[in-house]
């Protein structure tokens, strides 16, 4: 396999058969298992991140890097089938962060989070108010019989937002998480639980989204860490981490036992 200089960004799809490179010229994508590559697009700049859906044809994009390949501001739906451009959606600020499920597009600005329809000629359907939120923290649930979304709250930077897209205009959920600002989140595959972890990134916890208590305690480590990474196995039975530190955990949901941390 020809080594990738100038990487940006990697990200899995929504059930991790694939997963795609962001480089400082165009992207790649490729499948899991077996581990090989699938799709490149060279392109004249550099993208940030990319966002899958499944294995569906469209994939959005954020310009970035020393020469973006997009203004910094607009996110881009690519069809891969036809190697082009067929949306753009042009926002106010820079893009921080993109989420897809099959009916919603989901951009992520410093302070605001819109949500707009899937279609040809997407409409902004939501905005909702955030933390700062340089690092486009955000995650949207594929799931057909789940629409929930998660992002920092706007009454504090350590705790999660929980809205259900199918319900907007009902009671958000609101789930203090950590005492210090959100580095990380994650949802499951239904959506049920969700983990997270803080700046310090010592402690994970995972929370039941529909009452917002606390099912897990996972601790990291004791030095401090950033963490890049949280993801659920498929079943939820397994949380992997991965942080600065050169090192990936993996924790098994089954087996750990409850337990607070001050």
């Amino acid at each position: 396999m020809r080594s990738i200089s100038g990487v940006l960004s990697v990200s899995f799809n929504q059930d991790f058969g694939c997963f795609a490179c962001g480089l400082d010229s165009g992207f790649r994508v490729f499948n899991t298992d077996p581990l090989k590559h699938s799709y490149e697009e060279k392109l004249s700049g550099g993208i940030a991140k990319v966002e899958m859906l499944f294995r569906c044809n469209y994939i959005a994009l954020i310009g970035g890097g020393s020469t973006p390949a997009f203004p910094t501001n607009v996110v881009v739906i690519w069809d891969v089938v036809n190697r082009k451009e067929v949306v753009r959606l042009e926002m106010s600020g820079d893009v921080n962060g993109v989420r897809l499920r099959r009916d919603r597009i989901v951009v992520v600005l410093e302070t605001t989070v819109h949500v707009f329809s899937f279609t040809d000629n997407p409409r902004q359907l939501h905005v909702f108010d955030s933390s700062r939120n340089p690092r486009g923290i955000c995650c949207l649930c594929p799931s057909s019989d789940n629409s929930l979304l998660a992002f920092p709250s706007p009454s504090s930077p350590s705790a999660v937002m929980c809205i259900n897209l199918g319900e907007p205009d009902a009671p958000s959920r609101n789930i203090i998480a950590h005492m210090r600002p959100l580095s990380a989140i994650s949802l499951n595959s239904t959506g049920t639980q969700i983990a997270t972890a803080s700046e310090k990134g010592t402690i994970i916890r995972v929370f039941d989204t529909m009452t917002c208590t606390v099912l897990r305690e996972l601790r990291r480590g004791t030095n401090p860490a950033i963490i890049f990474c949280l993801n659920f196995s498929s079943d939820s039975s397994m949380l992997c981490v991965s942080s600065n530190h050169n090192t990936v955990h993996l924790f098994s949901l089954n087996e750990e036992k409850k337990k607070k941390t001050p």
